[in-house]
Formats: structure tokens, C-alpha cells, sequence
């Protein structure tokens, strides 16, 4: 018998998204039944002219940091499976019957035993940094990371990333991974910053030189630190 299940939770906070989770957990999902679990509520819609608010006031914004995902579709990674870097050591495309909606995007996953270990701990599995290319951010931009190009650091994905690559600086320096990553977490924290911020809330734009456009964060960071 096929199970038609469709799961949709707004979760605000903490206990919610874990309530959540707890439910999904529960039901058998099936070959052949759809899931599609949003493990929390992000407070904005995407749009082909770039972003717009969503009005929901009761949500914490703050708990919606940005990520890479599909302008028009809101899938993150290419449809990649995130958990299948770790478990399999490959990525692996993921089966739009298993799908679950983490920090404003949809990750899929290529069976059910991966979509349910993602809804127990989808902070674990989802890409460090958003999804963005480590090696762009380190050094001052926003782009999203080939699927493909990866590695796994200190039990985190890290896109954008080989365990051979190096990366010149400003300076013209080589910088290691550690130091490339340090320079990314760096970066990051301005972005989260800047996400989160009423201004970024209220207008859903950067300087008046950024425009108004899902590329306004890079242009906001790239004009943070000086980076041209």
C-alpha cells in the first residue's frame, strides 16, 4: 500500500524543528510515497527580480541564515545529496521524492535512510558556509560551489574545496587549508551579520551601489572588505 505523505512544519525555535523531526521519524515513508519535510520556516520568498519578504512576523529571523540554492526552484547543491559525501564518499543526485526544506532551501536525497538522518541532524550534513564556494568566499565573494568539487573538514562539507588546493591571498601569499578556511569562517560571520540585520530586513538591499538582487550579500561583502 502506497503512503501519500506530505509533511509541512513551520518549526520557530528550537523544540519546534526537534518536534518536527520526531514526526517524520515516525511514519514509514514508502518506495513510492512522496516526502517533503520543512524542518523550519524561512521568512523570505525568492522571485526572479531578486528578493521580497515574506511577512511572518512570529518567526526569529535570526535563525535563517543564507544559502546557496536555485534562484527559481530553491534547491540547494544541484539536487546533491548531502548526506551521501559522508556515508558513501561520493555525491550522489538526490530523488526529488525525498526532499526536506533547511534554512530557506530544498535539499534531496537519494533514499529514505538518508533523508531521515539529515532530519535528525540537519546541522551536521547541510554544507558549511551555505553552500558558497569556500575558496571565493576566503577571499571576499559570494558564489555557489560546484556540487562536485568537495571535501570533508573536521566532519563539516565544505564545498568549492580539494584537499590539494591552495589559494594565493591579497598579499599574494599561499594560504593552506586551515588558513583558507579561517579566512572563509571570517567572511561568513559578515555575511550572517549583514543577513540578519533590520536594514537587510526591511529593504533587502546593501549599499545603494549593490542594487537590489540575490548578488546584493556579495556586493555588501565585497564592499565590507575592500575587496574589488
Amino acid at each position: 500500500m502506497n503512503n501519500h505523505l506530505h509533511l509541512s512544519v513551520a518549526a520557530i525555535g528550537f523544540f519546534s524543528t526537534l518536534a518536527a523531526a520526531a514526526l517524520a521519524l515516525a511514519q514509514p515513508i514508502g518506495d513510492a510515497a512522496p516526502s517533503r519535510l520543512i524542518l523550519e520556516h524561512y521568512p523570505f520568498s525568492k522571485s526572479d527580480a531578486g528578493l521580497e519578504v515574506a511577512v511572518d512576523a512570529a518567526v526569529d529571523v535570526a535563525a535563517a541564515p543564507w544559502t546557496a540554492s536555485d534562484v527559481e526552484t530553491g534547491l540547494a547543491m544541484g539536487g546533491y545529496d548531502p548526506v551521501s559525501y559522508f556515508h558513501e564518499g561520493a555525491p550522489m543526485p538526490g530523488d526529488p521524492k525525498y526532499e526536506a526544506v533547511f534554512h530557506g532551501s530544498t535539499f534531496r536525497f537519494a533514499s529514505e535512510e538518508h533523508f531521515r538522518m539529515f532530519i535528525a541532524d540537519p546541522e551536521r550534513f547541510a554544507p558549511a558556509f551555505g553552500g558558497y564556494d569556500v575558496k571565493a568566499l576566503a577571499v571576499g565573494a559570494l558564489e555557489p560551489a560546484a556540487p562536485l568539487d568537495w571535501a570533508i573538514v573536521n566532519d563539516r562539507l565544505v564545498l568549492g574545496l580539494h584537499r590539494d588546493d591552495r589559494l594565493d591571498d591579497q598579499q599574494g601569499d599561499r594560504l593552506d587549508e586551515s588558513a583558507m578556511i579561517r579566512l572563509a569562517e571570517e567572511k561568513w560571520r559578515a555575511v550572517d551579520d549583514y543577513h540578519r540585520s533590520d536594514f537587510f530586513h526591511a529593504h533587502q538591499r546593501g549599499p545603494a551601489e549593490c542594487g537590489r538582487s540575490p548578488a546584493v550579500l556579495s556586493c555588501a561583502l565585497r564592499a565590507s572588505f575592500g575587496v574589488e
